[in-house]
């Protein structure tokens, strides 16, 4: 007799309780992510991306040019399919992303084990990582990670050794790499131990079954080679050829950590304990996941992290936490130690997501710091998170609106997704920070004006000329033969034998040496600044506008692309059209603070502090205690107060005695306010009452390189050479090199 449901009760109780329980799991998970979600501008990408692609110009960034500006195909693939029905993507991102958390917390619910209280805490963990909440609904390829993740993970801990799973693994594994490619260090090493855990079978036939499970990716390999021109994403090239020094990149990507540690506490320690707990009860199948994550961390810290706080410790905390539910603790006194905690930290950590509310991000510093790491929700929330009043109201896409109005055909800026989607096809965007430019993003970085994840790029002299008049009106001659080379990758016929060698020969480097990395590594030019400015104008000339958002806007790009003096002027406008609004004097406070001019810092702190509270009340507590600081020091009755600027400078020469060190160190802060005559002048009296002193003579010698004045430079690196070594001895034989080439 065949047994239903109605004749064993102990079963229809367990498919009550699993009932329950996923109504419980989903419920409570879907409140968290409604209450927490928004969208970044890295989304807007994608999005303008499918939108070309929806309307017949193709799977490119700008119409006209082959490029590929998103880094995750599957997931522009899976919010393509969502789109061609809902036909807008704000909505469809922030509810796709839901759904893929959702699928992917009930996986690890039901599938992982068959107890139900690991699994709880688990999850009650997944709940309380900022970096895991934060990133399921950015509109990035996080949601489709950990579906991926999670099936992966379930399949290698619950199934037997054999070729099917060996190709299902395979296939998930090439799957994920189409979601985001640097995926692949937490996927690999898991890979490799059930490779050889099916030894028994044939060499080949396991290699076949792996190449069958890989055949998407290379496909996709293959489609990007033919159509793109190159096998990564431009954003690729854009962030890892920056030739930024390997030691800065380690420094920013342990700060990268420490800022995580700071906000999000509970991300790192379970990453760290998903590495080591394995490792201690010496079971290779868990440990090889566990040494996965750890080349993951590492390749983080090499790479220098992200501006964006907790972005890529997302997926292998959600990594760590499966691992965690999956080895065997069976002491209640550590469930009982793990559930305390997590009651503490829900009590008392200012930023767990169940304490986020419509107000989340009301005080955070409007400003882009060069070198930091911030909380991008909490500088977005206000913008476009669910539950404001009007989400979606980001400052970029009124200025896209106006941009698409204004007739304009080519216009440059950094931070382009919400500004680029919302000006339309009809508007080619150069993307400064190199995203979606193909040029740009294979020349390296500034030297100074760059953030992590952000690299500003030097603007070739006509290269704006040549994408809005057409030709390539490149002024340099081997930068113009480089771009000729990559036109015709990116714009030539598909099918063209001289555009198939290019592609050959570009990805092969043989034209690298038609760039000078040096040269665009400098500051970037007054030709890029007047672009800036013009970009600027059009924006404030459009119709319609919000002109106080933006000049604010505008002032945090030009500080962004280092130009404080354009900056200043835009926010001092907005201050003088909108007395009463905090954004002005907040910037205005950062840009006099870091001129060193304390009593204007303090005056534009007053008002931000009073309305804002923290961070504002403590940064006028410290130009305060400057200030009174410099009264101490100054004579009595003096009206005219010293600047900051003067004051810490004497702090840095108040214990020296030689004249010469003081004129070294006021030449170079007057270097570090860009004042570089005055600093030149300070040098030069240091060198003329010191001679044999190699200080002054080696910041000359930079002086007169950055200038082009070569001989006076291989004059100063040559003596500071001989009293310094390395590196000025390299300084001096570069230049005594350029000097030849010259002569030749």
């Amino acid at each position: 007799m065949i047994n239903t449901l109605a004749d064993n009760p102990g079963r229809q109780l367990k498919l009550r309780n699993k009932l329950l329980l996923f109504c419980l799991v989903t419920l409570s998970f879907g409140y968290l992510l409604i209450m927490n979600a928004w969208i970044v501008d890295d989304a807007y990408i994608t999005f303008r991306t499918i939108y070309n692609s929806m309307n017949g110009f193709g799977l490119v960034w700008n119409p006209g040019e082959r490029v590929q500006a998103y880094t995750h195909p599957l997931w522009l693939l899976l919010v393509s399919l969502v789109y061609f029905f809902t036909r807008e993507f704000y909505f469809t991102g922030i509810f796709l992303s839901i759904a893929c958390v959702l699928f992917t917390v009930n996986l690890i619910m039901f599938k992982l084990t068959r107890t139900n209280l690991k699994p709880l805490l688990g999850l009650a963990l997944l709940s309380l990582s900022k970096a895991f909440i934060d990133y399921s609904t950015s509109g990035l390829e996080n949601p489709l990670t950990y579906i991926l993740l999670a099936i992966f993970l379930i399949l290698y801990f619950n199934q037997r050794h054999d070729l099917r799973q060996l190709f299902y693994l395979s296939l998930i594994t090439s799957l994920a790499l189409l979601t985001r490619m640097d995926n692949f260090l937490l996927f690999a090493l898991p890979l490799i131990y059930v490779f050889y855990q099916t030894r028994k079978y044939n060499l080949n036939t396991r290699a076949g079954y792996i190449l069958a499970g890989f055949s998407p990716f290379i496909l996709w390999e293959m489609f990007s080679l033919f159509y793109y021109g190159f096998p990564f994403p431009n954003t690729a090239y854009a962030k890892l050829n920056t030739g930024v020094e390997t030691v800065t990149l380690i420094k920013l990507g342990f700060k990268y950590l420490e800022h995580s540690w700071r906000l999000d506490p509970v991300t790192l320690v379970v990453i760290a304990s998903g590495i080591f707990l394995p490792l201690a009860r010496k079971n290779l199948k868990p440990c090889m996941l566990s040494l996965g994550l750890a080349l993951y961390l590492i390749y983080i810290v090499l790479i220098g992290g992200d501006s964006m706080s907790g972005r890529f410790l997302a997926a292998p905390f959600l990594a760590s936490v499966i691992l965690l539910i999956k080895i065997p603790f069976n002491s209640h006194r550590l469930h009982l130690i793990v559930i305390i905690s997590i009651l503490f930290y829900v009590f008392f950590s200012p930023f767990n997501p169940w304490k986020s509310h419509p107000d989340y991000g009301k005080n955070i510093m409007p400003i882009y710091n060069i070198h930091t790491i911030d909380d991008t929700r909490g500088g977005y929330y206000q913008m476009t998170g669910l539950l404001r009043k009007s989400p979606g109201s980001h400052f970029g896409i009124k200025s896209g609106e106006n941009l698409r109005s204004s007739g304009a055909r080519v216009f440059v800026y950094p931070l382009v997704g919400f500004l680029g989607f919302y000006a339309g096809p009809g508007v080619y965007i150069i993307d400064v920070l190199a995203l979606a430019d193909p040029l740009l993003a294979r020349l390296p970085c500034v030297s100074h004006g760059w953030r992590i994840g952000h690299f500003t790029r030097k603007l070739p002299e006509g290269y704006f000329e040549t994408i809005q008049a057409g030709g390539n009106r490149i002024q340099n001659a081997n930068l113009k033969c480089y771009y000729a080379k990559l036109m015709n990758i990116t714009r030539g016929r598909l099918f063209s034998l001289a555009r198939l060698l290019d592609i050959v020969k570009m990805n092969l480097g043989f034209y690298n040496h038609l760039i000078a990395f040096d040269f665009y590594k400098s500051r970037i030019s007054t030709y890029q600044e007047r672009m800036l400015i013009r970009a600027a104008l059009l924006l404030l000339s459009a119709p319609g506008r919000d002109e106080y958002a933006d000049l604010i806007n505008q002032g945090n790009h030009a500080a962004f692309g280092d130009n404080w003096k354009t900056a200043c002027e835009f926010w001092e406008k907005g201050k003088a059209l909108k007395p009463e609004g905090v954004e002005a004097g907040a910037n205005l406070g950062v840009y006099y603070e870091r001129k060193e001019e304390s009593f204007k810092a303090l005056q534009a702190y007053q008002q931000v502090a009073d309305k804002l509270g923290l961070p504002w009340t403590e940064y006028h507590q410290q130009i305060t205690e400057v200030i009174n600081s410099s009264k101490k020091r100054d004579h009595a009755g003096d009206k005219n107060l010293p600047s900051a600027t003067h004051f810490r400078r004497n702090l840095a020469t108040a214990n020296t005695h030689d004249h010469y060190t003081q004129l070294v160190a006021q030449g170079n802060q007057a270097a570090r306010l860009n004042n570089f005559a005055q600093a030149k002048q300070l040098w030069h009296a240091a060198y003329k009452l010191r001679p044999d002193r190699p200080e002054a003579r080696a910041n000359l010698g930079v002086y007169y390189e950055k200038a082009g004045d070569l001989k006076p430079a291989l004059k100063h690196y040559k003596h500071a050479a001989q009293r310094l070594g390395s590196p000025w001895d390299q300084y001096y034989k570069h230049v005594q090199s350029r000097i030849t080439g010259e002569i030749k």
